[in-house]
């Protein structure tokens, strides 16, 4: 319980370091926030950046186009993106991110998952990757669409972009929100 509200209050305040920077105008080197726009914030290294999920009808499964931008990150870095999604999980939209942040799980009858998970499984696509230019920034836009996934539906995600799956030194994460699906 307290690793949790130490995460989150760290989280919470480096999300607010980065928003701040972008809100100072044009010239920032941060991605502007916009409407539906969740920010990216550095847990580890350097960077800030956003995501934002638009989830559209797809045939009753889910589907979304994904916008993940990132400024200051590493100079011409590949960030490998990923994201910790709660569906089909009793608390699956109560706003704490359990998977995420390695809570216990939502029940007992809840089978252990890995906390995030790599774009695009389940699909078979090449892994979702985004690449900074010199100055560190870039941005990856891309649809993702999970048949198994019926809609409509609620759930709770956060999203973070590594620059090594392995031995990560720039780990650039989301708050956790919920995302609506029709």
């Amino acid at each position: 319980m307290l690793k949790r509200f130490f995460f989150c209050g760290v989280a919470a305040i480096v999300a607010v370091g980065c928003m701040d920077k972008s809100a100072t105008g044009p010239s920032s080197p941060c991605p502007q926030l916009a409407a539906g726009d969740r920010p990216l914030a550095e847990i580890g290294g350097a960077g800030c950046g956003s995501v934002h999920v638009a989830p559209y009808l797809n045939g009753g499964s889910f589907a979304a186009t994904i916008t993940v931008r990132v400024a200051l990150g590493k100079p011409v870095t590949t960030y490998t993106l990923q994201r910790a999604p709660e569906v089909g999980r009793a608390n699956g939209a109560d706003g704490v991110c359990q998977r995420a942040l390695s809570l216990a799980p939502w029940s007992s009858s809840d089978p252990p998952a890995p906390s995030f998970v790599t774009f695009p499984l389940p699909n078979t696509d090449p892994t979702v990757t985004l690449t900074t230019d010199a100055s560190g920034r870039g941005e990856k836009s891309f649809d993702f669409k999970a048949a198994g996934i019926a809609t409509p539906i609620q759930f709770d995600v956060m999203f973070r972009a590594l620059d090594n799956l392995t031995a990560p030194t720039t780990i650039l994460q989301s708050t956790c929100f919920t995302v609506s699906a029709p």
